[in-house]
């Protein structure tokens, strides 16, 4: 769809419509912005989640799975760590 938008831009530069293919482009460039925002959480002190991460694999053989995954979030938690972007739907 971008591609065929990025097409009509070039044929309006053809036809000398530079306005109406500025705004094409101006639409591909929000819907690229829109397209590279990530939709995980992610933490919001990288040191933290690190330790958190460590003291997973030191606790448990298998790294990852399950138990040592919720391991690290409950860690990281306890010791202050947040999260950033959206809110996981139940």
């Amino acid at each position: 769809m971008i591609e065929d938008l990025i097409n009509l831009a070039d044929e309006l530069d053809k036809l000398g419509l530079a306005e109406a293919s500025d705004d094409i482009d101006q639409i591909i460039k929000e819907a690229a912005k829109k397209k590279s925002k990530s939709k995980k959480r992610t933490p919001t002190n990288k040191a933290l989640w690190s330790r958190a991460l460590a003291e997973a694999k030191k606790k448990f053989k298998v790294f990852p799975s399950a138990y040592s995954s919720g391991f690290a979030v409950q860690w990281y938690k306890k010791h202050g760590g947040g999260w950033r972007g959206p809110k996981p739907m139940k």
